[in-house]
C-alpha cells in the first residue's frame, strides 16, 4: 500500500481525495496511438493486476490479432477457444455458473483474452498484456497480465505530474517498481498481484501514458531499494507536512514491520504541496456517527511522537468505557488528510489542525519534487527518503521487438 498523489491510502474512504489528486496529476493520453507493442524482456517478472471484482457484465476489444485460451491450458480440446484478426467490442457476462462472450463463446473456464503486439480494451480503457477473465462468487474477476516494466508505465504517471522533474519521476519508478516486486513475493498463492487502486499503487493502463515518465521508467529499468541485501515494501505518500511518518507506527498491525529506511526523516521540502497545511472542522454529532461511537464527548491524542503524529486516538463517550484507535484508523474515518495533526473542541465542533496529505510513510512525492527543483538528484531523494536503503538491481531488461 502506497499514499501517493493519486493513490492515497488503502481505504476506499479516501476516494475522494483521489479525485482531486487526478486534478493534480491528470494528462491528455487517452489518444495515445498503439502502433505494434514491443514484446516484453523474457528477464521482466509478470504482475497480475485486479482491474474488475464482483461485476456481472464487462465490455472487451482487441483492436488487432488475438486468441482466447484457456488459463494454465486446461482447455478441452487443444488450441485456442476463439481467435481471430480483430475482437470488435463484446461484451463478457456471467449467469453465475459459465462465463459468456456474446457470441463468440461460453465456458465454465477461466479464459485469458491475449493480443498480438497491441493494447485489450476492457470497459473502454486499454492495457498491455492479456487480461484474464474469472468467476469469483457468482461474479467476475478480471485481471491484467503484465510485464512489471509496461505496469510501471501505467503506474508512475498515475501517482506524479508526468511534467514533473526528471530526478523526481525517476526517485517515483524506483520506489514504485520496489513496492510492486515486494508485493509479488507476498501474493504467489493469490489469484492477482495487486489491486489497480489506492489499495495499493494507482495504475491507468496504456491510456495514462505520457512521455515524462515512460522516460524515467526506461531510465531507472530494474533497478529498486535493498535494505541490508533485502527488498522492502517501499511506501510513499503525497505530502509528508515536513517529516516522514516511522512506519512501525502507521503501519504496526502488518507483517513484517517496515525497516529503518522508513522509521522518520525530516524533509524539508514539501511546503509547495496543496495540503502542506490543512484546517478541517467536523461537528461532534457527524465524528461520533463516523467513529461508531454515539455516546462521544471527547477525543485525546496519545503517545504523540517526535514528528508531532500522535500514535492512538482515545475515544472518551458521555458512558461505558474509551475506546483506543490507531491514529491511521482514526484518520481514515474521518477523513482526515494526514495523521500529522493537533485537535481541539470549539463549541459543538472539533478542529482539527494538521500538516500533509497521506500516510506519510517513506518518499514525500512533493519533497522529491521540491528536491529535484532545488538540483538534488534521483539518488539523493532516494536517500533522504530511504535513508540506509541501496539501489541494487533487480533484473536486466533488453529491450526486444
Amino acid at each position: 500500500m502506497v499514499c501517493g498523489l493519486r493513490s492515497l491510502f488503502r481505504s476506499p474512504l479516501i476516494l475522494l481525495l483521489c479525485l482531486s489528486a487526478t486534478l493534480i496529476t491528470s494528462c491528455s493520453s487517452c489518444s495515445r496511438p498503439s502502433p505494434p507493442l514491443p514484446v516484453p524482456p523474457a528477464t521482466v517478472p509478470r504482475i497480475r493486476v485486479l482491474l474488475v471484482d464482483g461485476a456481472k457484465t464487462a465490455q472487451v476489444a482487441v483492436r488487432g490479432a488475438y486468441e482466447v485460451r484457456t488459463v494454465n491450458g486446461a482447455a478441452a480440446t487443444p488450441g485456442p477457444l476463439a481467435q481471430g484478426d480483430k475482437l470488435s467490442a463484446r461484451n463478457i457476462r456471467t449467469d453465475g455458473i459459465d462465463l459468456v462472450v456474446d457470441d463468440l463463446l461460453r465456458t465454465s473456464q477461466p479464459i485469458e483474452i491475449v493480443p498480438d503486439r497491441v493494447p485489450v480494451e476492457l470497459n473502454g480503457r486499454r492495457y498491455r498484456g492479456s487480461l484474464q477473465v474469472s468467476l469469483f462468487r457468482g461474479s467476475l474477476r478480471i485481471v491484467n497480465v503484465i510485464d512489471l516494466e509496461g505496469y510501471l508505465r501505467g503506474v508512475v504517471p498515475a501517482e506524479v505530474p508526468p511534467k514533473w522533474p526528471a530526478a523526481a519521476l525517476e526517485a517515483q519508478a524506483i520506489a514504485a517498481r520496489t513496492y510492486a516486486l515486494a508485493r509479488l513475493a507476498q501474493t504467489a498463492s493469490r489469484p492477482f498481484d495487486v489491486y489497480a487502486t489506492v489499495t495499493d499503487q494507482a495504475y491507468s493502463g496504456y491510456e495514462g501514458e505520457a512521455n515524462g515518465t515512460d522516460d524515467a521508467v526506461a531510465a531507472t529499468a530494474g533497478l529498486v531499494l535493498h535494505y541490508r541485501d533485502k527488498l522492502f515494501t517501499a511506501y510513499y505518500s503525497a505530502c509528508c507536512g515536513g517529516h516522514t511518518a516511522d512506519g512501525r507506527i502507521v503501519f504496526r498491525d502488518r507483517s513484517p514491520l517496515p525497516p529503518a529506511p522508513m522509521w522518520g526523516a525530516p524533509c524539508g521540502y514539501c511546503n509547495s504541496a496543496p495540503r502542506f497545511r490543512w484546517s478541517v472542522r467536523i461537528p461532534l454529532k457527524d465524528a461520533a456517527a463516523k467513529l461508531g461511537e454515539p455516546n462521544l464527548t471527547g477525543i485525546a491524542l496519545l503517545d504523540v511522537r517526535p514528528d508531532g503524529r500522535p500514535a492512538d486516538i482515545r475515544l472518551v463517550p458521555s458512558k461505558g468505557p474509551n475506546v483506543i484507535l490507531s491514529a491511521q484508523g482514526f484518520r481514515e474515518r474521518l477523513r482526515l488528510w494526514s495523521t500529522l495533526f493537533t485537535a481541539r473542541a470549539d463549541g459543538a465542533d472539533f478542529v482539527f489542525d494538521g500538516f500533509g496529505w497521506g500516510h506519510g510513510v517513506g518518499l514525500c512525492q512533493w519533497g522529491a519534487y521540491g528536491m529535484a527543483k532545488a538540483g538534488k538528484s534521483r539518488d539523493e531523494i532516494l536517500a533522504k527518503y530511504y535513508p540506509g536503503a541501496t539501489l541494487a538491481r533487480a533484473y536486466a531488461v533488453n529491450r526486444q521487438q
